[in-house]
């Protein structure tokens, strides 16, 4: 089975971008390689100096929150954040 690297149905966003890169067994790669960091790395990385950390800390959010209080009611379009990079999408009851 072959991988597709983009939904071809989706513009990209970033001009000059051709999709993600796949392995050689048609597996999905990190941009920057699949190289992963020993427990020492991670510790100083953890540790050491952030070069955008005072954009991070001055940084204000566009979104408007409102609470969800009947999840069930499909009235209304809803994006809900579950975790770090995840989220619940409910469109038009669907």
């Amino acid at each position: 089975m072959t991988l597709k690297t983009y939904n071809n149905r989706l513009e990209f966003v970033k001009e000059g971008w051709v999709g993600n890169q796949l392995t050689s067994d048609g597996l999905y790669t990190n941009l920057h390689g699949d190289h992963i960091n020993g427990i020492g790395d991670v510790f100083k990385w953890m540790t050491g100096k952030k070069a955008f950390a005072h954009l991070k800390k001055s940084q204000v959010s566009p979104l408007h929150w409102q609470e969800v209080e009947n999840i069930g009611n499909k009235s209304k379009n809803t994006i809900i954040p579950i975790g770090h990079a995840c989220f619940m999408i409910d469109l038009n009851g669907t």
